[in-house]
């Protein structure tokens, strides 16, 4: 009877242990952090701050529990860290980046900066970006589990001592979700409606860069039955940039009896040795399409083995298609045809279509050099730089340099606003004229041959002008050397009525036209004005 109190007691004490250990782990799940940069490595210990790469924290679970929920955030790996056990934990940030550089550092070079795993699980909450890291495998695989998340392989990531060849020693990088594992399914009935609704979602995986990798576009695992079959969503897989892909495993991996919706992959760069639309049976996709802009697939099947009665492999819905869309470059490849002839049932070639307003600029375009900038293609990625033109100048105001005088020109100058060009144009003198009033010109002589001519003028001048004096020539011929002056200092702008007498005119020369030329002094200059003439000596009186 003591023996059996002494072992209920151990095992209270264990239960209520085990229990504050849930607790704890509660409370750091759910705790909200505040920073957006946290440092990993094993050199560091599970109660530092994480804030430097000197205080970093040993425990990849503190480092997502110090992270704000809602922002961006980074987690560096700057040191040798090896991952125990799984990880899987609910939300944690906006986004999460891992990485090895930060700062102008590269913890790889500084400090041996490695990610070591043996046979573990990564399972993502958030979307999540590797890059610029060293993954190192001590024997067994890694799983890194999307659960519907984005999950990109950025540039600069590499696998060490991985085997993409051998499911076992292989670098999977799963879209959907894993079956047993963080937030997967464990049941064949799949009676959560938050399961079901999660896996009906999308699934993005992008994959820039590393190597012996076993890419899923869905689920994997994941297996079901005939009378419950699992619904998904559309996949979506990029391989791109120096990714080596050993497999590719479109619709999903292990996942029987499955439904999932359209199927997109991308092949922009890179390799992929084997695509499959799946290795397993009894899976099935609304359609199935590959875009091919680069890179290399050194095969492609919908159905990898079995028997025509019991295929393994991918179908497709009824009205559904298996299309290959390709550039002309890939179509001119040695393997595009037998690739095509591998399961494809329509064909299209690809056309860039690049997103000119939305380039990253490489080199501004200047008033007088040319610039450059790099375009994306908004449906393969594809990017292309283009010259942009010279921006020509942005001239200012323009600004007097020389005002102008009476009867002297101006200049004035406007400069560009981004360099030292500069344009330059004339300012008209300042000028004016005699406006003659209407029915004012007339010329008349008596019968001793003395004539008169008078007009009636207005002077219309400069307002800044200053006259000294104006008037009018007058002449029976072209020749103003032969002309009589008359000339007034009335103030401008009042009519004045000029009267000059005239030379001998004799009678018989009625209808002699008088030629006549005005003139005004002002500031020191004396112009000379055409003034309307064609007046002719046609009355006589006395």
């Amino acid at each position: 009877m003591n023996t059996v109190k002494k072992h209920f007691g151990k095992f209270g004490i264990a239960l209520v242990a085990a229990l504050l250990m849930l607790l704890t782990f509660a409370l750091c799940a759910s705790a909200a952090g505040t920073e957006t940069v946290v440092y990993l490595s094993g050199s560091g210990t599970n109660t530092a701050d994480g804030l430097t790469p000197e205080t970093a924290t040993s425990s990849i679970n503190t480092a997502y529990s110090l992270l704000d929920p809602d922002k961006d955030c980074t987690v560096v790996v700057c040191g040798e860290f090896t991952q125990v056990g799984n990880f899987a934990r609910a939300h944690s940030a906006k986004s999460i980046t891992i990485t090895s550089v930060y700062g102008d550092v590269d913890y790889r070079k500084t400090n041996k900066a490695v990610y070591k795993v043996n046979g573990n699980r990564f399972a993502l909450a958030d979307d999540t970006t590797f890059e610029n890291m060293t993954f190192e495998t001590t024997g067994g695989s890694f799983l890194l589990v999307g659960q519907h998340h984005a999950v990109t392989i950025g540039e600069g990531v590499t696998m060490k001592n991985f085997d993409g060849s051998q499911d076992g020693k292989a670098f999977w990088i799963i879209g959907g979700c894993q079956w047993g594992f963080g937030g997967g399914p464990t049941s064949k009935t799949y009676t959560t409606d938050a399961l079901k609704a999660l896996m009906q979602k999308p699934t993005d995986v992008t994959v820039m860069s590393g190597n012996d990798m076993i890419v899923v576009g869905g689920p994997r695992g994941n297996v079901g039955a005939e009378a419950n079959r699992i619904t998904g969503g559309d996949i979506h897989v990029t391989i791109g940039g120096t990714a080596r892909v050993a497999k590719l495993d479109a619709a999903g991996s292990g996942s029987r009896y499955t439904d999932v919706g359209n199927i997109n992959v991308r092949v922009i760069g890179g390799s992929v040795k084997y695509l499959y639309g799946t290795r397993v049976n009894n899976m099935t996709a609304q359609s199935l399409t590959l875009l091919w802009t680069d890179g290399s697939i050194d095969l492609f099947k919908m159905m990898p083995s079995g028997t025509a009665a019991a295929p393994v492999g991918l179908s497709i819905a009824d009205g559904g298609d298996v299309t290959l869309e390709a550039t002309e470059d890939v179509q001119k490849g040695s393997n595009y045809a037998t690739i095509y002839a591998s399961g494809f049932t329509a064909e299209t070639t690809h056309t860039h279509d690049f997103d000119t307003e939305n380039g990253k600029v490489l080199t501004p375009a200047t008033c007088q050099a040319e610039g450059r900038a790099l375009y994306t293609c908004k449906t393969c990625s594809t990017t292309e730089e283009i010259t942009l033109p010279k921006t020509g100048h942005a001239f200012g105001e323009w600004t007097t340099t020389t005002p102008a005088g009476f009867g002297t020109k101006g200049e004035e100058k406007r400069i560009c606003k981004n360099c030292d060009a500069f344009e330059t144009r004339e300012i008209p003198a300042q000028t004016a004229k005699l406006e003659l009033g209407s029915n004012s010109l007339s010329a008349e002589t008596n019968k001793a041959g003395e004539g008169t001519i008078r007009m009636i003028v207005k002077l219309v001048t400069a307002a800044n002008a200053n006259v000294t004096r104006y008037g009018i020539f007058v002449a029976k011929t072209s020749a103003i050397g032969d002309a009589k002056l008359v000339a007034y200092t009335k103030a401008p702008g009042t009519e004045t009525t000029l009267v000059l007498d005239l030379a001998f005119i004799p009678h018989d020369e009625l209808d002699t036209p008088v030629y006549a030329w005005a003139f005004v002094e002002a500031d020191g200059v004396q112009i000379t004005l055409p003034l309307a003439v064609g007046a002719s000596v046609n009355t006589i009186i006395g």
